[in-house]
């Protein structure tokens, strides 16, 4: 399995912005690490986001006829347990 190659950056906080990482973080060692879950949870919430819309567009072109075989299916596997 290949490495994934990590970059580093530098980011300038106010101070005030740097004592609430360190606190939501628990600690000064800790803010890198509180940093790349908070960019990783944005990221999720993107994905699931686009997901959604793409659901949502094929939902759109579903006709009663879909609808109505879903319910068949849905009550026949309903009936078998």
């Amino acid at each position: 399995m290949a490495q994934l190659k990590e970059r580093q950056i530098s980011v300038r906080v106010s101070d005030d912005v740097d004592q609430w990482l360190e606190a939501r973080a628990g600690g000064p060692r800790r803010k890198a690490t509180f940093i790349r879950d908070l960019i990783e949870r944005e990221r999720a919430a993107e994905r699931h986001q686009e997901l959604l819309e793409m659901f949502n567009k094929a939902a759109e072109e579903l006709t009663d006829e879909d609808f109505a075989e879903r319910e068949r299916l849905v009550d026949a596997f309903a009936n078998r347990a």
